[in-house]
């Protein structure tokens, strides 16, 4: 018992654990959903007899690029610190028929409300940057939608056909100034300047 309590024991090392911190701009994270997704095509087009579906492609090389806007308009009107990372889009069915329904419902009940948050409390804490335009985030979006459609349907009040016309694609959220508060900012920096300048 002695020779017991006369020895060394090795003192346990606590073990904590390291985060390793990825921004969104860098490898391995600024491709990773495209990566991700395009494996997920090739998983089905192998579990299909190796047919290819230019449109499902089309829809994968797009997801990535509109990731990348998301997340620098949020960048312009607020900071990197609370850009997105690539989550919300690692989703995506790898479906022709479900594609832009899963799309649409993403952008109106995860992108559109987190948009107008960032935007808001960056607008608030930073304020505008010297010479921001306004620039509406579904712009973009318009621009490059991949599904076929007239652009009155998709982004205005009616609803739009996917490929199998017994389901409707809910309409996209348009995100206005005023929703964020940008013309009350501007409104309260160009007072500001006016009254700086009489003085």
């Amino acid at each position: 018992m002695t020779s017991q309590s006369n020895q060394s024991y090795p003192q346990l090392q606590k073990v904590f654990p390291r985060w390793v911190l990825f921004n969104n701009h860098n490898e391995p994270v600024c491709g990773l959903v495209g990566r991700f997704l395009r494996r997920k095509l090739l998983e089905f087009e192998n579990r299909n007899g190796g047919m290819r579906n230019a449109q499902l492609m089309h829809v994968i090389e797009w997801l990535p690029k509109v990731w990348l806007h998301v997340n620098r308009i949020i960048e312009v009107y607020n900071s990197s610190e609370v850009t997105l990372g690539p989550h919300l889009f690692l989703g995506c069915p790898i479906d022709p028929n479900l594609t832009q329904t899963w799309f649409n419902n993403l952008w109106n009940f995860s992108l559109a409300p987190y948009l107008v948050e960032a935007i808001r409390e960056g607008l608030q804490h930073y304020g505008v940057k010297p010479g921001t335009q306004w620039e509406d985030p579904l712009t973009f979006i318009e621009e490059s939608y991949p599904w076929n459609c007239s652009t009155s349907n998709c982004f205005g009040v009616k609803q739009v056909q996917t490929p199998s016309p017994s389901k409707t694609c809910p309409p996209l959220t348009r995100i206005r100034k005023e929703d964020v508060g940008f013309d009350k900012i501007i409104l309260r920096s160009t007072v500001a300047s006016t009254v700086s300048d009489q003085s």
